[in-house]
């Protein structure tokens, strides 16, 4: 028997609902069972959980929460942001049973089969990451190298056996002492500073931020064909920055925020909640095209992804 896709998911009940959406878009495309979801959470209940465990009606999965206790973080520095922007880094001591672990943001859609990216050989690396443009004067500031290529951590493959070996969760409270007010981007600042020579680039399928769409190929991350065929065939469009898919006020940015609403539907979420999707398909559902010259238009998006319904 093949072992289960290990993946976690960190939510409060701020982004519940958005959650449940990705979680059903995660089960939708990878049938047949074989995923244990570890839910990592400070305030959910038995009815939160009910409501992720209403998805086997999509495929049977397994659902562990996993509640995270302020005693994870002692003799870390004093966390300016909410706490869950840090639960990445204590992974290790989360979850010392298993050997790796795929780590998904809430704000993204899983539009493949995440089999290919769970077997994505990590070698004596630490992580698998896609990489991501961040200017310049940043990561300057946080004291990483001009040849480091910087990493987005909302799609992670993590290797907690050797993290868990090496104690690298020592290592991140190093690093947040070091840099203090520097952060800007809590874990991620973190995680790119321990880990910018020590990580497998994946694919940009597997992490479609939404600046790609809108900003031409940056040579140093992907090639112009890499990011063709990211957009061609998706794996994970994740809805990053601040116009995403729910928000009544903000346009289309990313080319697969289509599918949010349908994903939405999937996964159960109350009806004035699909209904605001509806209206803000009206008002600013259409995407928006980038305002800088690039090498694509929308017909090399793949209009035919299919979202496959209840069993």
């Amino acid at each position: 028997m093949a072992e289960d896709i290990q993946v976690a998911m960190a939510t409060d009940r701020n982004y519940l609902d958005y959650a449940l959406v990705a979680a059903a878009s995660l089960l939708a495309q990878h049938p047949g069972g074989g995923i244990t979801l570890h839910l990592l959470h400070e305030e959910l209940d038995e009815s939160d959980f009910a409501r992720f465990e209403a998805l086997r009606r999509i495929d049977g999965f397994r659902l562990v929460p996993r509640k995270i206790e302020r005693g994870f973080f002692q003799g870390w520095p004093e966390l300016r942001w909410s706490t869950s922007a840090y639960y990445r880094l204590i992974l290790p001591s989360l979850l010392p049973d298993l050997e790796k672990i795929l780590y998904l943001d809430c704000d993204l859609l899983v539009l493949d089969d995440i089999a290919e990216l769970w077997n994505t050989e990590l070698g004596s690396r630490s992580c698998a990451a896609a990489a991501v443009r961040v200017a310049p004067e940043h990561q300057k500031k946080i004291g990483l190298p001009a040849e480091a290529v910087y990493f987005n951590s909302g799609v992670m493959l993590f290797n907690l056996r050797k993290m868990a070996h090496e104690n690298h969760e020592k290592r991140f409270i190093r690093l947040f002492d070091e840099l203090g007010g520097r952060i800007k981007y809590p874990d991620q600042d973190i995680l790119n500073l321990a880990y910018w020579n020590d990580y497998v680039k994946l694919s940009q399928r597997w992490n479609l931020v939404t600046s790609v769409y809108r900003n031409p190929p940056t040579p140093a991350l992907y090639s112009e064909a890499e990011v063709v065929e990211a957009l061609r065939r998706p794996g994970i469009a994740h809805f990053t920055g601040t116009h995403k898919p729910w928000r009544l006020g903000k346009t289309t940015h990313h080319p697969y925020a289509r599918y949010f609403r349908a994903y939405a539907e999937l996964a159960g979420l109350p009806l004035p909640f699909r209904l605001k999707l509806a209206l803000k398909s009206l008002l600013t559902g259409s995407l928006k095209p980038p305002k800088k010259a690039v090498p694509w238009d929308g017909s090399i998006l793949n209009t035919g992804i299919a979202i496959r319904r209840t069993t």
